[in-house]
């Protein structure tokens, strides 16, 4: 934690992603408490600043929920966190929030189960003398745009949204022509970084509480938000301890019982029961080492089987090549746009293929690549209809 904190703001979190069963991922039947467990962090450091009646209030900023349709067992893990952050935050709300594209409804769920909650969409509201506002997932950036132009009047302002748009031309220059944004904090993305923006106003995401799909990186956080000596706000990354993603090519039963070694590590460590057992994901065509795979790992794990398509032996301990079928099908695919839009899109197809089979943060840049390339060839079909 920081050492220069004057006076606590908020807590943000994003993307918890609660869904039906609490499944460790949607292609999974396995039971998890890993978002309970990330709140449960949370409130522990929120306990440390509720002194002295100065409670420091949690923002949610979108994707609370997998889904629009709340289950009964969806219902039962909210009230697990609404219920201890009443107890923390009691005089306050309980708790604000936003919604993102995987959970917004009218009326919110969450105003649904609790009224003590605060939806912030479209709202100015001052947590411990800081002036927030906070805009919900907009299906077109002109909408966020609206918004934007609805208060860029009014005194500066900490931006709280769900910012889908990162990959879209000029989407972070937009966000760059209002000067009474103090900084922007935004879900969506689950990788936690951090930007500077053309008018020199920070950006951050805020990353996921937890993993939600097999290619998520070990990097989940929330962020803290205060004043330091000098009265300025600053947003600090805080990191949260989650179930760890194993991934490994085998090519042998030595590669299982690496494995095997990083599970006995890892539950050696780790303070959270509901956490003691890892995701592991192996790679291989051997049918006798996914059967072996399968017995030794099995009973400590929760064992995820992914194949190769036509792969060389020798190919597989490097996994940032692709497997031999998938580079027959990116020719293909490569082939059939160059065949009926022309060759200046051939390359365009190898970022949009790439984008399809990556995770989050690299299909970003690729989309991005891909969409560079169409405004180049658009601009070069403008030059050349007026020459």
């Amino acid at each position: 934690m920081p050492s220069t904190i004057s006076k606590p703001i908020a807590f943000v979190a994003s993307d918890c992603h609660i869904r039906t069963g609490l499944r460790v991922f949607p292609n999974s039947s396995e039971p998890s408490g890993d978002i309970l467990v990330s709140f449960k962090q949370i409130m522990e450091v929120m306990k440390a600043h509720a002194v002295n009646g100065n409670s420091v209030p949690l923002i949610l900023a979108g994707d609370v929920f997998d889904t629009r349709f709340c289950t009964s067992s969806m219902v039962a893990a909210i009230r697990q966190v609404l219920d201890p952050l009443k107890r923390i935050l009691s005089p306050l709300p309980s708790l604000y929030f936003i919604q993102g594209q995987h959970d917004a409804t009218v009326p919110t769920w969450l105003e649904i189960l609790d009224s003590d909650t605060v939806h912030m969409h479209d709202r100015r509201i001052n947590l411990n003398g800081v002036d927030f506002i906070g805009v919900d997932f907009c299906h077109r950036i002109s909408d966020l745009e609206a918004y934007l132009e609805k208060y860029k009047d009014e005194p500066p302002y900490v931006l709280i949204t769900h910012f889908p748009f990162s990959f879209v031309e000029g989407s972070y220059d937009l966000l760059s022509r209002y000067d009474n944004i103090r900084c922007v904090i935004s879900g969506d993305n689950h990788v936690p970084y951090k930007i500077t923006l053309q008018n020199n106003v920070p950006f951050y995401s805020v990353g996921a509480m937890c993993p939600n799909r097999l290619n998520d990186t070990n990097s989940f956080s929330y962020l803290f938000l205060y004043l330091d000596e000098k009265d300025e706000l600053q947003v600090e990354t805080i990191s949260l301890l989650t179930r760890p993603i194993f991934g490994r090519d085998i090519i042998s039963e030595e590669d299982v019982h690496d494995l095997l070694k990083s599970i006995d590590v890892w539950k050696a460590c780790c303070p959270f029961p509901e956490l003691l057992f890892p995701v592991v994901v192996i790679y291989t065509n051997d049918v006798k080492l996914i059967s072996y795979a399968r017995y030794m790992l099995s009973p400590h794990c929760h064992l995820f089987v992914r194949t190769y398509s036509q792969k060389k032996e020798e190919d597989v301990r490097d996994t940032s090549v692709p497997d031999g079928g998938l580079f027959e099908l990116k020719d293909m695919f490569r082939e059939y746009i160059v065949r009926n839009f022309g060759e200046q899109y051939g390359e365009i197809a190898g970022y949009l293929f790439d984008a399809c089979r990556s995770s989050r943060d690299v299909r970003v840049n690729q989309l991005k690549k891909a969409i560079d390339g169409l405004w180049e060839i658009r601009d070069k079909e403008l030059r050349n209809a007026n020459s």
